[in-house]
């Protein structure tokens, strides 16, 4: 299995084997991926190489650093005072210790155009492999590298992974990889530390003159740090507009600190650093330079908080490019506000719904083209690629297309074309895109076979027909794509739901649920808001394989994160690790590190869950979007495999679960307000995947309750039967008990996780009949590891902040309970949840019995 501690091995079981290694089972066996994999057949962009440092105090308060930007403007106006004299002297000597620093560099220069002139690409490769450098990038950073090594001497070999470190101006950092998912952050500024003794190595099968003469002539020297006072040097700005302070007081700054102020936006600007304003209404000539260019518009905050930091902070997290208007597909969805974001993400079509989905962007599917499959091998595949550390976050598609000839009226016979394209989600700048016509289908063939090795570093067959694929440093990971129809695209569309409403010939109630339950909108809602909503990706269409290795990776990072690891340096690389793992296999377009339980609840469990019934519900309803089908509601409602009739309103059925909601439901709370929520209606469900009503009539202790859950979730909950929380994580409330089927008796708490947004209103919950076993327990938190629950079965009541009423408490089909009492606070000392949840751990134990359709209303903003 995958290991977060201490221990490396593979990933095996459910009929797939993916290997991975870990940390500190790699060492200096990770130097093997020098110059054997230094030339890649695909050309890549190189990669920002700024790793996550540990941030360092600035020497001065942020305010007297902005403010020596306005004494060192007035230099020569009048006396200066002691403090002004000191601190002049104090800048003279900054700019005197960036002296050895600067000569270091131009002798650096000079032998990198002496190594171009007398030295090939291939033998400084194998030179770096020969001294265990690192071997890969383009042919500049190769010469630079060498000419570094050969003038100060071979860097040092990473404490953390055994890379090798690499002069980094201010700090040495490390080249290497924590694992095969991700690039390792560690650096250091110790010149000591940070170089082997002795010369370097010529390789025995390197016979240049030149790099021998060298190496036996020159000793290495001591290569200076740049001041930690000089964090911009290399940097350079461009300012507009009007700021918060004066514009001379920040070039003093940015100065002071070794950056650059140019005039004018051009290519290499690092930064037009501006505020909030001077981006509304369209944003002005500079701003748009620099958004034609990719250059990032950043708050002036940036240079505040690098000053307070000591360092210079990402940029991308400042970036206001998105707030500018009317600039269309020019700014990357990444660099919008989440909510612009969020609205595109929502209208964009989706591109690629499933493994015999020809990508859209081809535009062969409108000429009759299909995915060329043969030997029940379908090539398609899709790719992500996430390392936080040198901030990449990519997809890749790559698809064989068969056309008919005859149809497209170029002539007769098959056609094969191979498709790729690589970029980032919504940055169509950053796309590399390609298509082409090949001479055979065996050519074909082979072609498709060495870009899938080119893109993941292992070969096509193993992957495609026993999912056996070993992850590698810097390649891309594959998803694995169902045959089926991603649901955001295969369910009913805006315009199809009253129409195949009219048509539909079952009970107009039980459509209205299912009109809901069937909409395409609903699916995309859910992806969005999990920031799972690439539309290059059927992120909506994976295969149970997919969500199984996932759910491994989630139940073991939440193992490591149970353990409270003291160790923060190993905390914060495993926390990357894993980050850069789970959005390499659900791929979201603002990844993030994963590090507290409460993250891990929201961006790893509850996402994995949604993701998993959704894929379910794809493969359930299939493609139902078409205008062709008579009825496509009851189609549908024939597989779903749950039969649901509706409720009479004036039956005492129906009573009752209006009387139970309304009781034990509390305001909704939210950032902006609190909602109300009201019963629609409900029908009766009898699932064929869940126990009958004559088998629960024999189990002790039941009791009526509410469940919780997004829409998106639904369908397959309905089809399949409930499934367990995915994973335990402590102090969350749904996953604090372990692994199993969370209720409550609270309207309110199931109600909240079908809330979405106000413009979304329609909701659900589930009234379950639930058997507590002969045994209950109640606790405040868990008292032991849940395992333990799980293996006894007990009944577990957590008890929460508010609790109903027990004289409200009455019986329902003889021995049912139904607590349906006012909530009052319980007084609980130590409550860790708000209202009381149930839990059980056998399925046996859970009958939905009814579904309730909710709409929410009434917002009352807050202050």
């Amino acid at each position: 299995m995958f290991a977060y501690g201490l221990q490396g091995g593979t990933s095996t079981g459910g009929g797939f084997r993916w290997e991975a290694t870990t940390i500190e089972t790699r060492g200096k066996a990770r130097h093997d991926h020098g110059a054997k994999n230094g030339n890649s057949k695909r050309p890549k962009k190189s990669a920002d190489e700024e790793g996550v440092k540990r941030p360092k105090k600035a020497e001065e308060d942020l305010n007297e650093v902005l403010s020596s930007g306005e004494h060192e403007q007035k230099k020569g106006q009048g006396r200066k005072t002691k403090d002004e004299k000191s601190e002049a002297e104090s800048d003279h000597d900054m700019v005197d210790s960036d002296e050895p620093a600067a000569a270091a560099a131009e002798e650096l220069a000079e032998l990198v155009e002496e190594l171009k002139k007398n030295v090939s690409v291939e033998e400084l490769r194998t030179f770096l492999e020969e001294n265990e450098l690192y071997a890969r990038g383009l042919d500049n950073e190769i010469y630079e590298r060498s000419a570094d090594a050969l003038l100060f001497g071979p860097c040092a070999e990473c404490p953390v992974c055994g890379g090798a470190l690499q002069y980094a101006g201010q700090v040495y950092k490390c080249t290497g990889y924590i694992s095969d998912w991700s690039r390792c952050n560690y650096t250091t500024d110790s010149t000591e530390e940070s170089r082997r003794e002795g010369k370097c190595k010529i390789p025995s099968d390197v016979k240049n003159d030149f790099l021998k003469k060298w190496v036996e002539t020159h000793e290495p020297k001591t290569r200076p740090l740049l001041p930690k006072q000089k964090f911009l040097s290399g940097m350079t700005f461009v300012l507009s507009g009007r700021m918060a302070r004066k514009q001379g007081t920040i070039k003093a700054a940015i100065s002071k600190y070794g950056g650059v102020v140019a005039p004018q936006v051009r290519a290499g600007v690092s930064a037009l650093l501006c505020n909030d304003n001077e981006v509304e209404g369209g944003g002005n000539l500079k701003t748009a330079q620099a958004v034609e260019l990719g250059i990032p518009l950043c708050r002036e905050k940036w240079l505040e908080d690098s000053i307070e930091k000591g360092r210079a902070l990402p940029l991308h997290s400042y970036n206001i490019s998105g707030q500018i208007e009317g600039k269309g597909d020019e700014i990357p969805w990444d660099q919008r506000k989440p909510e612009d974001e969020a609205s595109i993400a929502l209208m964009a079509e989706l591109k690629l719904l499933g493994k015999r989905s020809v990508y859209k962007d081809t535009n062969l599917e409108e000429q009759g083209g299909k995915i060329y499959e043969d030997n029940e091998i379908i090539y398609n595949c899709a790719f992500s690629l996430c390392d936080l550390t040198d901030r990449l976050n990519q997809y890749a598609i790559m698809q064989l297309i068969e056309v008919d000839g005859s149809k497209t009226g170029d002539g007769k016979g098959q056609k094969l074309y191979l498709y790729f394209k690589e970029g980032r989600v919504g940055d169509p700048k950053s796309n590399n895109e390609t298509l082409d016509l090949q001479e055979s289908p065996e050519a074909a063939l082979d072609n498709f076979v060495a870009l899938f090795e080119d893109l993941t570093g292992n070969e096509f067959q193993p992957w495609e027909l026993e999912k056996h694929l070993r992850k590698k440093e810097g390649k891309y990971a594959p998803l694995d794509m169902h045959p089926s129809v991603d649901i955001r695209a295969g369910g009913l569309g805006v315009r199809q739901l009253g129409i195949a409403a009219a048509h539909c010939k079952l009970d107009s109630r039980v459509v209205e649920s299912l009109k809901i339950l069937l909409s395409q909108e609903v699916y995309r809602f859910a992806m969005t808001e999990a920031g799972l909503d690439a539309p290059d990706l059927p992120t909506g269409n994976l295969t149970v394989w997919h969500v199984n290795f996932c759910k491994r990776l989630l139940e073991e990072f939440a193992g490591y994160m149970k353990k409270g690891d003291k160790d923060v340096d190993r905390k914060t690389r495993l926390c990357l690790d894993f980050s850069n793992k789970w959005f390499s296999m659900l791929h979201s377009t603002r990844p993030v590190i994963i590090d507290t339980n409460h993250l891990l609840a929201e961006l790893g469990a509850a996402t994995l869950e949604t993701v998993r019934d959704i894929s379910y519900a794809s493969r359930l309803v299939g493609d139902i979007s078409g205008g062709t089908l008579d009825d496509p509601i009851s189609m549908a409602y024939k597989k779903l495999g749950c039969e649901m009739t509706a409720l009479d309103r004036e039956g005492e059925d129906f009573k009752m679960i209006k009387k139970y909601f309304e009781t034990t439901m509390d305001p909704l709370k939210e950032a902006d307000g609190e909602y109300n929520c009201l019963i629609e209606d409900a029908v009766m469900i009898k699932s064929k995947a869940a126990p009958s009503f004559e088998q629960m009539k024999k189990m002790p202790n039941k009791i009526l309750l509410w469940c919780g859950m997004r829409t998106s979730n639904l369908l397959a909950c309905m089809s399949r039967g409930f499934e367990p929380a995915i994973v335990e994580i402590p102090g969350v409330p749904g996953y604090c008990f372990g692994r199993g089927y969370y209720c409550s008796d609270a309207a309110c708490k199931a109600a909240k996780y079908g809330f979405t947004a106000v413009d979304r209103p329609e909701g659900f919950v589930v009234l379950a009949v639930v058997s507590l076993g002969k045994e209950v327990l109640e606790l405040a938190e868990p008292e032991k590891d849940v395992k333990e629950y799980e293996k006894s079965k007990k009944g577990i009541k957590g008890l929460g902040k508010r609790t109903p009423d027990e004289e409200g408490f009455f019986k329902y089909k003889d021995d049912i309970l139904v607590p349906c009492g006012s909530l009052k606070d319980s007084g609980v000392e130590g409550a860790i949840l708000d209202y009381n949840e149930y839990v059980v751990y056998d399925a046996k134990q859970v009958m939905p019995m009814f579904l309730v359709r909710t709409r929410f209303e009434g917002v009352v903003t807050t202050e």
